[in-house]
């Protein structure tokens, strides 16, 4: 079994949760929370667009991934949906610039201001990024600039906000235990008997 970072996620919500949505028996998504969905890659498109020399990776296969992940940090290009997986952990990093021996880690999300939930999320990517041997140096996270209005072209330099929150990330420290936690409730035969 594989920990992915949405699993990750799962599990800091709800034991439950997370084995159900690992036995893939939640409920289908809704056609509201599809549009969210369609509408952070409508976001992250406008993001690329400041990135006109990075190397794109969305829509490639597992392994596809893995290999052209490594190629790209071989030769310290920018990387957008960047793949890694060590010790049964999985990431796929929205975004990864180098920054001169080390990298930094940026996460894309379509709301107007950061969540207390951006920083596990961002910390998790950040440990198996740095188990697979990478020094990543800073974290931020891109999002929506409310105070942004459109006249004609959307202006992808104004449409985002950029937030440093490295301090913040190096706070979380329990990621190895929550993970070795979360791969037994995932392996689990049964249901963990909680509300």
């Amino acid at each position: 079994m594989i920990l992915t970072k949405s699993k990750y996620m799962n599990g800091l919500q709800c034991l439950r949760l997370l084995w159900h949505a690992n036995k893939k028996l939640l409920p289908e998504i809704s056609l509201s929370d599809e549009h969210k969905f369609s509408q952070g890659h409508q976001f992250e498109e406008y993001v690329k667009q400041l990135y006109s020399d990075s190397i794109d990776l969305n829509g490639t296969e597992f392994k596809e991934n893995l290999d052209k992940t490594k190629e790209a940090v071989k030769e310290k290009k920018t990387i957008f949906e960047a793949g890694f997986m060590i010790d049964n952990l999985f990431v796929r990093s929205d975004l990864l610039i180098p920054n001169g021996e080390g990298w930094d880690l940026y996460e894309i999300k379509s709301t107007s201001s950061s969540k207390p939930q951006h920083i596990p999320d961002l910390a998790f990517q950040k440990y198996v990024l740095e188990k697979a041997g990478l020094e990543v140096k800073q974290c931020f996270l891109i999002y929506l600039n409310k105070e942004y209005q459109k006249n004609g072209e959307i202006n992808p330099k104004e449409l985002i906000t950029t937030e440093e929150v490295t301090g913040q990330v190096d706070l979380v420290d329990d990621i190895e235990e929550k993970s070795k936690l979360f791969m037994e409730v995932i392996n689990q035969k049964e249901s963990p008997d909680i509300c």
